[in-house]
């Protein structure tokens, strides 16, 4: 509906689309896999039974869908959370190409009785997945408290099979106290857009969003042309999926690209790091955002 990017937690839903000529593209668009709002997917698979998995944030509710072809901004939304937003829901099936099962909550922690609204997981958001050895799944997540000071954190959970119950780890992989611009000692900030994945020696991995004052670019995430701004990643490593978990003390990327004709730009957001992988499903060959020239995400 012509909406920019502030709009996604009202009209975003999941396409299909396919490239004939690799990573790179470009992609075609087939069909639409989930409606809106759903946001956030991320494909792993084939499970030993031969099921891909599809994860994601959403709840079907179209009623909120925003249309901006008549008015550019018609409001101006918070990109913040609330329920759909703080819902994890898994979709499958036996191939990428589709068709998709309905999809099925896995975690949600705001309306549990016993949840304390101002714990580090009172929303959940932003997964990814990781299917182990043992056909168990471990998933990644980002989470802020639902009353209180804004605290972005990663957060994990397992399951013993893909389509099992998911028990969350109270143990955080990372927080950071306090409100969204105080400094952090260990300089890497609020933290969100988890990609998770291990390596070919059995080693797991994080890449994230580093936002906040003191992102791992350092300086002010405020500053444009010449400034890190919240385009930054970082990358956390383990040795095992129960952590501990170390990251990296400078950014694995920046704002600064490289397009496709040639010329440099700077994106002041790179938010949702994905990785495409080479034929031995651990080795990193591409690296895919969405992205926004502008802060407020409507470049």
């Amino acid at each position: 509906n012509k909406c920019p990017l502030a709009y996604w937690n009202y009209n975003s839903f999941i396409a299909h689309t396919i490239s004939h000529s690799g990573g790179k593209g470009p992609y075609t668009f087939v069909e639409r896999v989930y409606p809106e709002f759903h946001h956030n997917p991320t494909i792993v698979g084939p499970t030993s039974d031969g099921y891909y998995l599809m994860f994601m944030i959403g709840l079907t509710n179209m009623s909120d869908i925003i249309d901006c072809r008549n008015n550019p901004e018609p409001i101006v939304p918070g990109s913040g959370m609330g329920g759909p937003v703080g819902t994890i829901s898994m979709g499958y099936s036996t191939s990428p190409a589709g068709p998709w099962s309905e999809t099925r909550i896995i975690l949600q922690n705001y309306l549990k009785p016993s949840q304390n609204k101002s714990d580090w997981d009172c929303y959940v958001t932003n997964p990814s997945a990781v299917i182990q050895s043992d056909d168990s799944v471990l998933l990644v997540f980002s989470s802020v408290p639902c009353v209180g000071g804004f605290e972005e954190a990663l957060g994990t959970a397992t399951a013993s099979h893909w389509n099992g119950t998911y028990i969350e780890n109270k143990l955080a992989v990372w927080r950071k106290p306090g409100p969204r611009n105080s400094p952090h000692s260990l300089g890497a900030g609020n933290v969100e857009d988890p990609f998770a994945w291990v390596d070919a020696r059995g080693n797991y991995h994080i890449i994230a969003h580093s936002q906040g004052s003191r992102n791992v670019c350092g300086g002010d995430p405020w500053q444009k042309l010449d400034g890190p701004s919240n385009s930054c990643g970082i990358h956390f490593f383990s040795v095992n999926a129960t952590g501990f978990w170390n990251h990296s003390r400078g950014a694995v990327y920046t704002g600064l690209a490289t397009l496709a004709n040639g010329t440099n730009s700077y994106f002041q957001t790179r938010q949702r790091p994905q990785l495409v992988f080479g034929s031995n499903s651990s080795t990193p060959r591409y690296l895919f955002h969405g992205g926004s020239f502008d802060e407020t995400n409507r470049g």
